[in-house]
Order: structure tokens, then sequence, then C-alpha cells
């Protein structure tokens, strides 16, 4: 008696996000908003689902039973939820009320504290005139359409060809 060969049969189907699978993600995402940051919105995190779900047809092509490919989808949507989610409990975690502003406790410290070393000694060794206008320009407000370089040709009465960044850079550097 020959032997019955076997031969699988494949399923020509390619996932399809609308529909059942749309439906699913956007129903347990609704379920489970309230686990993850208030910046992700239900939107958000839609679109990320939307992406999760090209990025597993792309790397599991062979995955072609349906339910199959839905139980990975699934999966994987709870995998990044829980993520999300536990994100949040990390930077509670993280996050401690200071009794003072740290920029006051650290403003005259140099080096690795405030990550400032160079440019605070640079501070302390400039000119009175220099320290004059930083403090001038930390108390002026930004004028509508005024970026920083035109607020500091302003409030130092510089014509407007000035070129403050030639100028401050053959300050720190030559």
């Amino acid at each position: 008696m020959p032997h019955a060969t076997h031969v699988r049969v494949q399923l020509n189907c390619e996932p399809i996000w609308e529909g059942p699978i749309k439906n699913w993600a956007t129903s347990f995402i609704r379920h489970e908003l309230w686990r993850c940051d208030r910046l992700h919105g239900q939107d958000d995190l839609l679109q990320e689902a939307h992406l999760l779900f090209w990025k597993l047809t792309e790397r599991y092509p062979r995955v072609l039973e349906p339910a199959k490919f839905m139980g990975l989808f699934k999966k994987c949507l709870t995998n990044l939820l829980n993520d999300k989610s536990s994100y949040i409990s990390r930077r509670k975690n993280a996050y401690t009320v200071l009794p003072e502003d740290v920029n006051n406790y650290c403003y005259n410290m140099t080096g690795d504290t405030t990550n400032a070393g160079y440019l605070s000694a640079l501070l302390n060794e400039a000119p009175q005139e220099l320290k004059l206008a930083i403090a001038m320009t930390l108390n002026e407000e930004l004028q509508p359409l005024e970026n920083l370089n035109m607020k500091l040709r302003r409030i130092l009465g510089l014509s407007d060809t000035f070129d403050l960044k030639d100028a401050l850079y053959d300050l720190l550097f030559n």
C-alpha cells in the first residue's frame, strides 16, 4: 500500500485591518484607556494599534490563519498597553516634589551637578556688563513674532545686521 502524501494547503488569507481586528482593538482600547497616560487619547492608541497591525503583517507573513493572527495581535496590543500603563507607575515613582526650586539651589555650582560647568564658569568670569545684559534678557518678555536673537538686539540696542551668533561664538571659543 503506497504512503499517502500530505500536502499542506496554503490559505491565501491576508489580514485586513478594517473589520473584526479594528473593532476588537477599538473596544479593547476603550476599556483599557483609564490605565494609560492622559496624553494618549483613544485615537492615538488606535493609531498605534494600526501601526502594530502593519508591523505584525510585515514581520510574520507566515501566520496565515485568521484566528492565529488575531491571537498574535491581541497579545501584542495587550503587551503594548501594559507597557504604557507601567510607564505611568514608573514615572510617578521617579518624580518627587521638592520644597524649593532646584535651579536656585544649584545656581552657583559648577560641574556635573548642573551639567553647565563650563558655561557657569565663563559667566562667573564675564564682565559686569554682560551679566547685566543677560539679566535684562531674562526679565524682558518676547514681543509677538520675535525670536531670542531679535530680543537681544532690541534690548542691547544693536542694529538688525549685527551677527550676535558669531559675536558669542568668538567670545566663547576664541
